[in-house]
């Protein structure tokens, strides 16, 4: 899997765009690499992408288990060899790859999505600690976080956020990743078209946790 780099390596918060067809996010994310953060892009079009001769969705590789998983179910026509191979592969790699991107320190890695097809906040609430609604009409728009102070200062503002609850069994995705490994993780998920809506939560989360980039431009 390619993704480009771009930003300053210095950045202490980071941007990640992981699902090619959600292109409302990379606009966001684009807008947001200009004014100095460091911003990761899956370089596709399309939500799965190429993993040696198989596809994969980019969100679902951070358990052995459920890249096997997602493997099987993205290619059932893929013999266990070439399985194998892919699986070994990003199992080899995975680790590298989530030292580059999680933040060190007060750093926050940012990961933005856009949903369609059904998905809405209520597919997070079996796995959620807390939620904070108070936009119960706009069930598309809302903040995951992972980290329970993270949670308590976006609560106070006027979005939908959930907290998401240690401990249970991962579905690959990245928000489980970086909580495992104690990491500040935010997903700010958004209508997909919905740009000014996107760029306003951004803002609004960049202001409520402190990105430095913010200050810099003052």
């Amino acid at each position: 899997m390619r993704f480009q780099v771009r930003g300053p390596a210095t950045s202490a918060w980071t941007g990640i765009w992981v699902h090619g067809d959600e292109i409302t996010a990379r606009e966001c994310l684009a807008r947001w690499v200009a004014e100095g953060v460091r911003g990761y892009f899956v370089d596709s079009t399309t939500r799965k992408v190429n993993a040696g001769d198989l596809v994969i969705n980019p969100n679902r590789i951070f358990t052995r288990e459920e890249v096997r998983h997602h493997l099987e179910t993205a290619n059932p026509a893929a013999p266990d060899q070439h399985l194998d191979h892919t699986t070994a592969a990003i199992e080899r790699d995975r680790e590298i790859f989530l030292r580059d991107i999680l933040p060190d320190g007060d750093g926050v890695l940012v990961a933005l999505h856009n949903n369609f097809a059904g998905y809405a906040l209520a597919a997070e609430w079996p796995s959620a600690r807390k939620i904070h609604l108070p936009e119960p009409d706009r069930p598309r728009d809302f903040f995951l976080t992972v980290q329970e102070q993270d949670y308590r200062t976006l609560s106070r503002g006027p979005y939908n956020v959930v907290w998401q609850q240690a401990g249970l069994p991962s579905d690959g995705s990245l928000s489980w990743a970086a909580q495992q490994m104690g990491a500040r993780y935010v997903n700010l998920e958004v209508d997909l078209g919905a740009e000014t809506r996107q760029w306003e939560m951004l803002t609004y989360l960049r202001q409520a946790l402190g990105d430095p980039t913010l200050t810099q431009q003052t």
